[in-house]
């Protein structure tokens, strides 16, 4: 299930890392190795450092949201960056199909 995480306070520093989980083969003759990454399978990370959290009705917030957490059970979103990621027009044209020549 997708839980909410808090809005505030918003994390101090967040560490990012990637698990990309591979697999690798040695010739038996030739003793080379071939690395096929599982690209649809890597996992990221975070290590999200809050501020202090003083009060009562401040902490509450978060008590609730480890609690939903459930362990491992549960997951959440947590923005990664900050500004759009998308540039430019969202109006997409595709060449040909009766649109037109732009794109």
């Amino acid at each position: 299930m997708l839980i909410t995480i808090p809005s505030d306070p918003v994390a101090s520093d967040i560490d990012w890392t990637i698990d990309q989980p591979g697999q690798a083969n040695r010739g038996e003759f030739t003793a080379k190795r071939r690395v096929t990454l599982l690209s649809a399978a890597p996992r990221w990370f975070a290590k999200v450092t809050l501020p202090a959290i003083t009060g009562e009705d401040r902490v509450f917030e978060w008590r609730a949201f480890v609690v939903d957490c459930d362990g491992i059970a549960n997951s959440f979103r947590i923005i990664a960056c900050e500004r759009d990621q998308i540039a430019g027009s969202l109006d997409v044209r595709v060449k040909g199909a009766d649109q037109g020549d732009t794109c």
